[in-house]
């Protein structure tokens, strides 16, 4: 080789070398941009917890000096009555002398009379004094039952009025009531009560929700049997817990149905809001059997991306055709070596292959972005095979944003919703490599594409929507003559598949808390995107899926999801004290399985809304127990109740 030749070798390793160096720390931005903002919105979310738990401890002063000052005042009574005690003491003492020793001379004179009338009868009477004797005895055991029982009432009507009158009672009663000063402004709260079905042996009425009409119509309320009642007792009215700013969706349903917003998690009737495993777990162990809670202990398991996948993979290990819905990724920097070895096969084959990155943890698509050169690879996130023939409407490419709902592991019990969200790419799609940098084509997750429609919008270009609903994609592949029943079985499929994926997880961790099987629930948010062959794939499970309402569509849907999910999971108002009393009376159940049987069933008769139960049913408990390990007695038993009664 010539002189010139090497030189020019070097100078295009040079180049190389310097490209590839560009790229990498054009990555390591990007990386350190979607860090600096996870770690911004863990900021806030901190703050926000450490205000509340400011508040919370401010609260806690204030009601430790007034339980000072009510132990003062406490102990000035109980010293003014012990002197009172004292002297009426004194007094009863002298008195009973005196009536005793007239007491002593009377009874000598009636002892002496009695001797001599018992000599006189003892002959004539021993028969007669025998069956008398029996008869008093019985009648006095009727008398003595009787009188123990008047006693008994007479405390009883004493201990209610004392309760209701008396400054001691009063003052243990203000003890036990946490202060909530939410509660001060309301005078009464009118809520619903669903008596419940006729099938069981009888169940606490629980609250119904109705949708605001101005959003949604109450048509299918009138099928109830339903009861208004107007709560004047502070203890019994209906709070719920959750983010300082509530989202408009979560707020409206709650303002509608006069439910308050508390400070508090204690006593609390229903606590909507993702919290950390520090935070979590204490919270888990206080719950009463009332409350009800948005989430399990296990949810990181689905809501991130990596434990997603893993979970997936283990199940695709032992049933290769039945878990292939999921495209193919690779973890980093576990999988780097496998990268490495891929991306030299597709150079030298010459693949076309198109690979998406993303964070492991992140929402609303940051740091999400096509990775245009096989040979560089980013150190840390998730490759995904990126699918590049997906179903087009109107040349945009879209995805669907499908609702499930978790009421327990224990049994395991899987709903999903009839509507959703779909979002669309803004701008039209293609594969050209000069434009696998555009997120407005590849992306199509709102928060990216509403800023194109703002410049949209300005320019007067807009002709087109960036949101539909789950019924009006329904009705485009009506339109299309298009077997929408089959996509959507499908997708039902992998819901259900999704949550046995962490079954053989979440279930044990449920036994280390001891909490009822209606205790908790979660809604999942999952990201569907079809193929060209209407085949789904689930890119991403949502764990606290977004319920703001930037659009009328999101207010629409969410509002009622909302409003559905309560009327589901049974809320039972209770005294926000240390009793914790139900407003009517409750089941007690021998054990936790007939308590997990019994409280499912009721559970199956509620009204679902745009609901739909899809595990368990009749007809495929037997296809899905093959994916659980070990179900445990609580699903063996449900299942079993089900399959003999013919439940639904």
């Amino acid at each position: 080789m010539s002189d010139k030749e090497k030189s020019e070798e070097n100078d295009d390793n040079e180049e190389n070398e310097e490209s590839q160096e560009q790229e990498d720390s054009q990555d390591n931005k990007n990386e350190d941009e979607n860090n600096k903002e996870e770690d911004d919105n863990n900021k806030e979310e901190d703050k926000e917890e450490e205000e509340e738990e400011k508040e919370e401890k401010e609260e806690k002063e204030e009601n430790n000096n007034k339980k000072i000052t009510e132990k003062s005042k406490k102990k000035i009574t109980e010293e003014s009555k012990k002197k009172i005690t004292e002297e009426s003491k004194k007094d009863k003492k002298e008195n009973s002398v005196k009536e005793n020793k007239r007491y002593n001379t009377n009874e000598t004179n009636k002892t002496n009379n009695l001797n001599e009338t018992k000599k006189l009868n003892k002959t004539k009477t021993k028969s007669s004094v025998d069956k008398n004797s029996i008869n008093n005895n019985n009648i006095n055991n009727t008398n003595i039952t009787n009188s123990t029982n008047n006693n008994n009432k007479i405390t009883n009507s004493k201990t209610k009025s004392v309760f209701k009158n008396n400054l001691e009672f009063g003052q243990i009663e203000e003890e036990l009531i946490p202060p909530r000063p939410e509660l001060d402004e309301i005078g009464t709260q009118n809520i619903r009560l669903l008596y419940p079905s006729e099938e069981g042996p009888g169940h606490p009425r629980t609250i119904f929700f109705l949708y605001d009409p101005e959003i949604n119509s109450n048509k299918k309320s009138q099928l109830f049997n339903l009861t208004q009642i107007e709560i004047d007792q502070k203890k019994y009215m209906i709070t719920y817990k959750a983010y300082r700013n509530v989202p408009q969706s979560l707020s409206g349903v709650m303002k509608y149905n006069q439910v308050i917003k508390s400070k508090l998690y204690t006593n609390t009737n229903l606590i909507w809001k993702l919290l950390d495993k520090e935070k979590m777990y204490p919270l888990l162990r206080k719950l009463n059997k009332y409350q009800r809670y948005n989430h399990f202990p296990t949810c990181w398991q689905l809501g991130r991306k990596d434990n997603l996948y893993i979970n997936y993979m283990k199940m695709q290990k032992k049933f290769k055709t039945e878990f292939n819905y999921m495209p193919e990724k690779f973890l980093l920097p576990q999988d780097r070596d496998l990268v490495q070895e891929k991306m030299r096969e597709y150079n030298i084959f010459n693949i076309k292959e198109i690979y998406i990155v993303k964070p492991l943890a992140s929402t609303h698509g940051k740091g999400v972005r096509i990775l245009t050169d096989t040979t560089t690879v980013p150190t840390k996130g998730i490759l995904e095979k990126y699918i590049y023939n997906p179903h087009l409407i109107n040349r945009r490419k879209y995805d669907i944003r499908i609702y499930v709902l978790v009421t327990g592991f224990r049994p395991l019990k899987i709903y999903i919703y009839d509507n959703g969200i779909i979002s669309f790419c803004a701008n039209r799609y293609t594969t050209d490599a000069d434009k696998l940098n555009n997120n407005y084509i590849h992306i199509t997750n709102y928060s990216v594409n509403k800023a194109m429609d703002i410049i949209r919008k300005g320019e007067q270009e807009l002709d087109y929507e960036t949101k539909w609903s789950l019924q009006a994609l329904k009705g485009y592949f009506l339109e299309k003559k298009i077997n929408w029943e089959e996509v959507w079985k499908k997708i039902k499929d992998i819901a259900i598949k999704t949550i046995l994926s962490v079954f053989d997880l979440a279930s044990p961790a449920l036994k280390t808390f001891k909490i009822t099987s209606c205790n908790l629930f979660e809604l999942y948010g999952l990201d569907i995107l079809l193929d060209n062959k209407l085949n789904p794939w689930l890119l991403e499970c949502n764990i606290n899926p977004s319920l703001n309402s930037e659009t009328e569509i999101d207010l629409k849907i969410k509002s009622k999801l909302i409003t559905d999910i309560i009327n589901i999971i049974g809320l039972i108002p209770f005294t926000h004290d240390k009793r914790e009393k139900p407003l009517d009376k409750d089941n007690y159940y021998m054990s936790t399985i007939e308590e997990a049987i019994t409280e499912s069933l009721y559970e199956f008769v509620r009204p679902t809304g745009g609901f739909e139960r899809i595990f368990p049913l009749q007809n495929n408990i037997d296809f899905y127990r093959k994916f659980i390990d070990k179900p445990g007695e609580q699903n063996l038993h449900l299942w079993e109740e089900m399959l003999k009664y013919k439940h639904k």
